[in-house]
């Protein structure tokens, strides 16, 4: 997945926590069931940055069976994005996208 997004691009995954809530979705679609440091590690050696475990807020029942992840792939070296009105670098807190993420979910 990490291949096709496209420099600072974000992945966010959801996946089946590996507790026995989770054997319900697991055994139903057949899915794969993982620990959050499994989902870290992959998401680390994937090599994207900046990987952050997001929470379900107050929906429980999602909380004991879905882990959400999201991930940032790095920009390629010396490629700058520019503001395209004056030139200069444009001024973008990278983690922008994950605090708009981080409140959705």
């Amino acid at each position: 997945m990490v291949r096709v997004l496209k420099p600072d691009g974000l992945l966010i995954a959801c996946l089946t926590r590996r507790l026995a809530p989770g054997m319900i979705v697991h055994l139903k679609w057949r899915t794969h069931w993982v620990t959050p440091a499994q989902v870290e590690s992959w998401l680390l050696e994937s090599g994207l940055e900046n990987t952050q475990r997001l929470s379900f807020g107050d929906r429980a029942f999602c909380q004991r069976l879905s882990l959400a992840f999201v991930g940032r792939k790095p920009r390629l070296a010396g490629v700058r994005k520019d503001d395209k009105s004056t030139g200069e670098p444009a001024q973008k807190n990278k983690n922008d996208g994950l605090s708009k993420l981080s409140s959705l979910v």
